[in-house]
């Protein structure tokens, strides 16, 4: 399964880009820096410099905004919670985001303890 979907998120009313292909969604970091109103290349520099975004990062060709085909910048969904968690920023809208991204990795993994219980 090949499937290419290309979605846009809202956040704060700005469009986040997001791309799913083969059962793995991938949101484009510049899309997302836009919306939480934090510096893309001061994360961008983050990403390529910490091991675990770098290896997991990839560039995925993804119809922006305006509708036209760009190469951007992305990382997986399930590592995304993770590096918006590093994000530091006054935004106050972050600050909500970091509390729902704490909530969704406890969910995920309790759903994982009682999965691997079960088994």
């Amino acid at each position: 399964m090949n499937e290419k979907i290309e979605k846009f998120l809202e956040f704060d009313g700005k469009r986040i880009i997001m791309l799913a292909r083969d059962g793995m969604s991938w949101i484009a970091i510049q899309s997302l820096c836009e919306a939480l109103e934090v510096d893309y290349e001061s994360q961008l520099k983050m990403i390529n410099e910490n091991e675990e975004f770098s290896e997991y990062s990839s560039e995925q060709t993804l119809v922006d905004t305006d509708g036209k085909l760009q190469k951007m910048l992305c990382l997986p969904e399930w590592i995304i919670y993770k590096w918006i968690l590093r994000i530091e920023s006054n935004n106050p809208g972050l600050t909500d985001l970091k509390s729902e991204c704490y909530r969704v990795i406890n969910d995920n993994s309790m759903l994982r303890l009682l999965a691997i219980k079960v088994n």
